[in-house]
């Protein structure tokens, strides 16, 4: 079989005149790359970049830096579930990214093998988290930095988590393979306009524990005590405390109260 370089970039959304990508992104109505032919081309030889971009067509959250394994497991899963394009543009990437550094995708044959929008199902499960609990999870330098708790609560109050974007799905640590569930959220940082993202790895059982080494944010500290990181376990907290009321508020009552 012969396969051709415009049969793999789908050149019915991409132009074959050499010309960049802004001069024909008014008349796309897909995002490049978006429609790939996986009969023609299976996914074990299609470019990382091909993957890539039909991901994140998909409002996958999937980058260069990520394995292959990590990338050809998710586009199964896109498939498997017929996942189709989110809109005519890609959104842009910033920060680093190395969420599944220390994680891979678990397939547990539940809604969570794909990301999931029923974070209040998942967060009502997990061990509370406490301020008491937060500072055992990140030790002294926590502690030691009370600024930090100000930060946190000006990120909360100041609109800065979109509790509408966060997501849950099954994955397992690499070091020993235990099953856990992690949270994505997006944080506006307070000093840009950049989106960070962050992750929350808890293990996936009743009262499950986070996991400070497998949580992490793409702001530039990046690592288990950033104000974004902290603040979104608080959020987290706070939709613990919604599910244990009488009765129970929903999250469509917490996200319409968070984003007005």
């Amino acid at each position: 079989m012969t396969i051709l370089t415009r049969d793999i970039y789908q050149c019915n959304v991409v132009p074959l005149e050499r010309k960049p990508l802004e001069f024909y992104r008014a008349s796309l109505d897909a995002p490049p790359f978006a429609e790939l032919d996986f009969d023609d081309v299976p996914i074990e030889i299609q470019p990382t970049l091909c993957l890539i971009n039909w991901l994140r067509a998909r409002g996958m959250d999937v980058r260069m830096t990520d394995s292959r394994e990590v990338i050809e497991s998710e586009t199964d899963n896109c498939l498997r579930v017929d996942k189709d394009p989110i809109g005519p543009s890609l959104q842009p990437i910033v920060g680093l990214h190395d969420s599944f550094r220390m994680i891979a995708p678990r397939h547990a044959d539940n809604e969570y093998d794909l990301p999931n929008e029923d974070y209040f199902s998942v967060a009502s499960k997990l061990l509370p988290i406490t301020d008491d609990s937060v500072d055992e999870y990140l030790g002294p330098t926590r502690m030691s930095r009370p600024s930090i708790r100000v930060r946190v609560r000006n990120l909360f109050r100041g609109g800065h988590y979109d509790p509408k974007a966060i997501k849950c799905r099954n994955v397992e640590t690499k070091s020993d393979g235990t099953p856990c569930i992690m949270l994505m959220c997006k944080c506006l940082s307070s000093k840009s306009s950049v989106m960070h993202q962050v992750t929350a790895v808890l293990e996936d059982e009743p009262n499950g524990k986070y996991r400070v080494e497998e949580s992490n944010c793409s702001c530039m500290k990046g690592e288990h005590f950033c104000s974004h990181s902290i603040g979104f376990l608080y959020l987290l907290s706070v939709v613990q405390k919604l599910t244990s009321m009488d009765p129970p508020q929903t999250q469509e009552q917490f996200e319409e109260t968070i984003t007005g």
